[in-house]
C-alpha cells in the first residue's frame, strides 16, 4: 500500500516526449544500400564532415531545448524522422548539448 498524500502537497511533475524531422540527416559515407549520393563529399549537396558535424550540434541544441520551458527538463523521449542509420542517432544522443542526458536510442 502506498502513503496517502493530500491532493494539496502533491507535486505536479510534466515530461516532455518530442518529435523531430531533422530532415535528411546523412553520414558522408556512400553506402549503396540508402540513397544517400547527395550526400557524400562528392555528391550534389557537397555534403562534408565539417556541415555534418554542424548540424548534429545544432539538433542537439534543439532537442536539448524541447519542452524546457514548462518542464524544466529536456525531453525524456524523442522520435526522430529522416535519419539515415543508427549511427546517426547515435551521433545526436551523444553531442555536446545532449551527452549528460545520456539517452539511449533505438533505431528501425
Amino acid at each position: 500500500m502506498f502513503p496517502s498524500i493530500s491532493s494539496s502537497k502533491q507535486k505536479q511533475s510534466i515530461t516532455t516526449i518530442g518529435f523531430y524531422n531533422v530532415e535528411n540527416l546523412f553520414d558522408t559515407k556512400d553506402d549503396p544500400s540508402t540513397a544517400d549520393d547527395d550526400f557524400t563529399p562528392k555528391g550534389k549537396k557537397q555534403w562534408t564532415y565539417k556541415k555534418y558535424k554542424i548540424k548534429i550540434k545544432k539538433l542537439g541544441s534543439v532537442i536539448s531545448q524541447l519542452g524546457l520551458k514548462r518542464s524544466k527538463y529536456p525531453p525524456a523521449i524523442v522520435g526522430l524522422v529522416e535519419v539515415e542509420n543508427a549511427k546517426v542517432v547515435n551521433d545526436i544522443a551523444n553531442s555536446s548539448y545532449l551527452r549528460k542526458h545520456h539517452y539511449g536510442y533505438v533505431h528501425h
